[in-house]
């Protein structure tokens, strides 16, 4: 079934909004809120009348729906061509490709052995996708969902990130402890990047402003960081955390988080000096971390909670956990069309789609009386039909 929801914008006022009942609600509508004296009256820009409502917001996120996927879901990412969310399913050896508009998996595609992560090529439009069992990169023409590479990598590539420098593929290969370096327009390795003894290569992410990637050494406890100008490592930064499995970039504060999947935080890290200026408790075990970019905050996976940390960035302190409804998240994608959250599950084979914010009528828009209600802060507006 499609979601239906309100597109909601939150506009600080002092003016009162007042006239009679309004037409019914349809999901096309478009809304406009403000905030007065605790209160927020809602005006339905669509309709010809509006009307003042008391209604509460509770400020936290809501789990909207689970979504079958294949076995043992792993990693999640957004292609904003078509739309469509893609999953890695481990044990089954496919990606499934989910339907945004109406949250259905519409395809199933398969690919290599164990495939774990993967990542989106704005350049050519195709997915890259890390087969951990294959040693291969399976390269998805994401226009037609087919199969139409496939490139030998390093042993074990767990993770993949874009640089839209260079047009290049940086792929983790955490047994190797190297990152394969593909040149997209021709869907070869031309470089292998040693990441240091002891370090095992696992998350990565692209940093836009020094334009250098950053690797989180599982084993190692640290983040390796790559000039990727020249390919090479040019610094290592000790994270007191444990077991560091994730990482992704904030480009509104230029900081680098980084999950520790042992100690149950998420290290932050300055990007301008390599240094870790905070550490922040999180969920049980964070696998997975995704910035949300119209709110700022992070999102993070929460292995063994079962569970979704968020992070206010601008005060680097948890200000909701939110029950996956699915067992052993593990990936985590922002839906810029949306804004909804999804999180692969990896037991129980599903994806979780949350949606950032619950309301309650209470003297209720359209006549409406205490009903819950999901509403999306959207930085844009869907026109009225």
């Amino acid at each position: 079934m499609a979601k239906v929801r309100l597109s909601v914008i939150i506009i600080i006022i002092s003016v009162t909004i007042v006239g009679t009942s309004l037409p019914s609600l349809t999901s096309r509508q478009q809304s406009y809120a403000r905030i007065a004296d605790g209160e927020i009256a809602c005006n339905f820009a669509c309709g010809s009348v509006s009307e003042a409502s008391k209604f509460t917001i509770f400020p936290q996120a809501v789990v909207l729906s689970k979504i079958p996927v294949g076995t043992n879901p792993v990693g999640i990412a957004f292609n904003p061509y078509n739309g469509d969310m893609y999953v890695t399913n481990s044990a089954s050896d496919d990606i499934s490709v989910i339907d945004i508009r109406t949250d259905i998996v519409i395809d199933t595609i398969p690919v290599g052995k164990g495939p774990v992560d993967l990542a989106f090529n704005p350049y050519n439009g195709n997915m890259y996708v890390d087969n951990s069992i294959s040693n291969n990169t399976s390269v998805i023409d994401t226009r037609t969902n087919t199969v139409i590479d496939t490139i030998p990598v390093g042993k074990g590539p767990v993770n993949v990130a874009f640089n839209p420098y260079n047009g290049a593929m940086y792929v983790t290969n955490g047994i190797s402890k190297t990152i394969s370096v593909i040149d997209s327009r021709i869907n070869t390795v031309i470089d292998t990047i040693p990441v240091g003894e002891g370090a095992t290569s696992f998350g990565i992410a692209f940093n836009p402003y020094n334009r250098d990637m950053y690797v989180a050494n599982f084993i190692h406890d640290a983040v390796s960081v790559i000039d990727t100008r020249t390919n090479t490592v040019t610094d290592t930064i000790p994270i007191p955390g444990r077991f560091p499995s994730a990482i992704s970039f904030n480009p509104y504060n230029g900081n680098m988080y980084v999950d520790n999947s042992v100690t149950n935080n998420t290290s932050v890290i300055d990007a301008r000096t390599n240094t870790v200026i905070d550490t922040i408790p999180v969920g049980k075990g964070p696998r997975g971390i995704a910035f949300n970019p119209y709110n700022g905050d992070m999102y993070t996976a929460n292995l063994l909670g079962n569970s979704v940390s968020i992070i206010d960035t601008r005060t680097n302190t948890v200000i909701d956990t939110i029950p996956t409804r699915g067992v052993s998240p593990l990936g985590i994608a922002f839906n810029r069309y949306d804004g909804d959250i999804y999180v692969t599950n990896f037991v129980s084979n599903t994806v979780s789609v949350i949606a950032p914010i619950t309301t309650r009528f209470y003297s209720g828009c359209n006549g409406i009386t205490d009903e819950t209600v999901t509403f999306q802060l959207d930085a844009w507006n869907y026109p009225c039909d």
